[in-house]
């Protein structure tokens, strides 16, 4: 291992040095077209730093061209420098606007800034150029969903999947808009898809397992939490689900049990605390049941309101410490 890097290395170095003897030596009169080249090449092997080196040599150049501009922003969002890629970019669409190619990238750009809004018209108008450009479509569609336009987002993935059948990044997101637009066993068969191609994300996992209570389907929801956890899956969240179906499937005991594994595993599992605090409220052990729901409210103070109106809690009502917690402590 320590042969390879080092060869890998020596390579850098030798490409290095080489680029700059044949820079000062050789490249005199056709300087620009040289520099093109290497940063592209730099770019294409993923020696950015060095891509950098040949860039910044052209940038020194009175003379150089708009594409330069595209390159020296190419490269610093490569070396993940978004802010200043963002810069660059608008730079080279001030000098030449009509450089439509350089859209696409700007997009995404902006869509690792967080920054959906201004990612959307140029992927628009990208697409307008470039229809059957698949990722640029994935892009918008996740500018659209990120800004709360679920139809919008769920027809960009349409079309992505009438390209790309099989697009797995399309068919995650698809699913997770569904779930927006509570389009739930639509969802849920969307997820089951991704997963028959060979999709392995534990997002997904988690969603199933929500669609599922949703559902009201807890045996399903139940035996998908078994087998997560003997594929060695040891996740507090996966103790939540897998005890809170089998609760409402009747297993109360064993249902406990694997809350309390949640919980241990996680302290701050606030679901596992509040389900816990239910099943201790109704069966009387209303001590643990009062520490269960204040760990829960305290890392999740929603549950505050869910605890007013839940009936669970009704022989908790006339303690203190629950009027406390609730926030509606008598004078």
């Amino acid at each position: 291992m320590m042969m390879i890097v080092a060869l890998a290395a020596g390579v850098s170095i030798v490409e290095y040095f080489s680029g700059i003897s044949y820079l000062l030596f050789v490249a005199r009169f056709n300087r620009l077209d040289y520099l093109q080249h290497m940063t592209e090449r730099m770019l294409s092997k993923g020696h950015y730093k060095l891509a950098k080196m040949y860039v910044n040599f052209a940038r020194l150049d009175k003379q150089t061209v708009p594409l330069f501009q595209y390159l020296h922003g190419l490269v610093l969002y490569r070396l993940k420098a978004y802010h200043d890629a963002k810069n660059v970019f608008e730079k080279a669409k001030e000098i030449e606007p009509f450089f439509d190619e350089i859209d696409n990238i700007i997009g995404d750009n902006y869509i690792q800034l967080k920054d959906y809004n201004h990612a959307k018209p140029y992927l628009d108008h990208f697409l307008l150029l470039h229809p059957e450009n698949i990722y640029a479509r994935i892009n918008l569609a996740i500018a659209e969903y990120r800004t709360d336009h679920h139809e919008a987002s769920l027809r960009m993935l349409d079309q992505v999947l009438d390209l790309d059948e099989n697009n797995l990044l399309a068919l995650k997101l698809k699913g997770s808009v569904q779930m927006r637009l509570k389009k739930y066993e639509q969802a849920l068969s969307t997820f089951q898809y991704y997963q028959t191609l060979g999709g392995q994300d534990n997002g997904v996992h988690f969603n199933i397992m929500r669609l599922l209570k949703w559902l009201e389907r807890n045996e399903e929801r139940a035996s998908y939490a078994e087998e997560l956890l003997f594929g060695g899956m040891d996740n507090a969240s996966v103790y939540t689900h897998y005890g809170d179906a089998l609760c409402r499937t009747g297993r109360f005991q064993k249902g406990a049990e694997m809350l309390t594994v949640a919980v241990r595993i996680d302290e701050h599992q606030a679901e596992a605390h509040y389900l816990l605090a239910k099943l201790m409220a109704v069966t009387h052990h209303k001590t643990e049941a009062l520490e269960h729901l204040e760990s829960a409210i305290k890392d999740n103070p929603s549950y505050v309101i869910k605890a007013k109106y839940d009936e669970d809690f009704n022989n908790l009502r006339f303690f203190r410490k629950f009027y406390r917690l609730t926030e509606e402590v008598r004078a």
